[in-house]
């Protein structure tokens, strides 16, 4: 009995040092979930389906961010089912993270801040013309589609902060002229939905020198009517 006894002991020792000596398994997370996270982010913020916060204290699963976290989430079990919780969760995190980093970096590096802010007027501007296309009661509704996939951040001109305050405008001479009337269209229905005081607040803007930009070298054949200079687009 003393033998069996001991005999058991040894084997419960072994497990229990093997149990200390195995490390939880480290989860890997694919290369294509990442890539994922990274457009399912532009892609829903580009809708204003939402965006993360990066305040001190906050966190992808803080109450302000956690709504965008789960749409993120929902968007890449979308597109892969085989996707594990945690591996989506390390790769949110991590994305999460770089942005905030960058965010960080980018209040302490003026030319940061003013790369940071030329992208947030084009952002600023490509959101509302999108909101505009919905506003259009006159435009058909694959007229609406066949804009709204064209209002990207690369079709958006930039503008230049000038000493006076105002911005000047750098026009992209590779949009076409019918795109151009639409951009006009868009932006005056804009500015008739806009209140007194926002009027008020809109800081004066002016045509500078064209942009030397090129267009975006991937464009699907059916997005092709907003460069060059096509006459009609198609209903």
């Amino acid at each position: 009995m003393k033998e069996q006894n001991s005999s058991m002991r040894k084997e419960m020792d072994a497990i229990q040092k093997k149990v200390v000596k195995e490390k939880p398994k480290k989860i890997k997370v694919r290369k294509e979930i990442r890539s994922y996270v990274r457009r399912g982010y532009k892609e829903l913020d580009h809708l204003n389906e939402g965006e993360w916060f990066f305040y001190a204290g906050e966190s992808m699963f803080s109450s302000r961010n956690l709504e965008m976290s789960n749409k993120l989430r929902c968007y890449i079990k979308g597109l892969d089912s085989s996707a594990l919780d945690e591996e989506i969760n390390i790769a949110l995190t991590t994305y999460y993270t770089s942005l905030k980093n960058y965010n960080e970096r980018r209040k302490k590096d003026p030319s940061l801040q003013d790369s940071a802010a030329k992208y947030q007027r084009k952002q600023h501007k490509m959101k509302k013309r999108i909101a505009a296309v919905d506003l259009k009661r006159s435009y058909p509704v694959v007229k609406k589609g066949k804009v709204k996939k064209c209002l990207t951040m690369e079709f958006m001109s930039s503008e230049d902060e000038e000493d006076d305050g105002s911005f000047s405008i750098r026009p992209l001479p590779w949009r076409s002229e019918v795109f151009e009337k639409i951009l006009q269209e868009l932006d005056a229905k804009t500015r008739l939905s806009q209140s007194k005081k926002s009027k008020r607040q809109t800081i004066l803007r002016k045509i500078g020198e064209p942009s030397a930009r090129p267009p975006p070298e991937h464009i699907e054949r059916e997005d092709t009517w907003s460069i060059g200079k096509p006459n009609i687009l198609q209903n």
